[in-house]
């Protein structure tokens, strides 16, 4: 809890999760800006099995060379959540790839995403837990979501007393791809 990772310039990266939580439990207060890297080949670079309590990522920039997600979490994200100014180009999977949230207050925005395998914003078979809010905003996702669908935000489990809003304006989707529900891909 209250990791901070910020300023930080990576030359040469080999291992699953620069920045990696513990296999269970909680972290609160996760801090990843302002890190650069123009050849990042880590398998990830957050990389969280736990749950994540609050967290901001703004103004990373990582050209990649074999790295499949810059955030990573198969545990859950809740609070307060600001993913604002990252640059991150040619990931072999996605820049967000989410197994679930709690509730969540998510802002994502002025984001430029190029060159993502299969996705660039995926919160996938989220098990909601209270009021759940996304505002994905202001991006350019450039050349994104061949394989699964450029933004991609799934519901499993949506309980009583549980709120899910999404808002996706202003976003700039160029050259990506759209899956429909036969697994035909789409261009959009």
């Amino acid at each position: 809890s209250n990791v901070k990772v910020q300023y930080n310039v990576f030359t040469k990266t080999s291992q699953d999760g620069v920045v990696r939580g513990p296999g269970s439990g909680e972290v609160q207060n996760i801090s990843i800006c302002y890190n650069y890297s123009n050849s990042f080949s880590s398998y990830r670079f957050g990389h969280f099995a736990c749950t994540i309590n609050g967290l901001e990522m703004i103004g990373n920039d990582l050209t990649c060379v074999s790295t499949y997600d810059f955030l990573n979490v198969q545990g859950k994200i809740k609070g307060k959540v600001v993913i604002n100014n990252n640059k991150y180009i040619n990931s072999m999977q996605s820049f967000l790839y989410v197994s679930g949230v709690g509730a969540m207050d998510c802002e994502i925005k002025g984001n430029y995403i190029e060159g993502t395998a299969c996705t660039a914003i995926d919160f996938r078979a989220m098990k909601e837990d209270g009021d759940v809010k996304f505002v994905i905003e202001n991006n350019e996702l450039n050349n994104t979501g061949t394989d699964w669908g450029t933004i991609r935000i799934r519901s499993a489990e949506y309980g009583d007393g549980d709120s899910l809003s999404i808002i996706v304006k202003d976003n700039k989707i160029i050259e990506s791809h759209c899956v429909m529900d036969d697994g035909t891909p789409r261009f959009i």
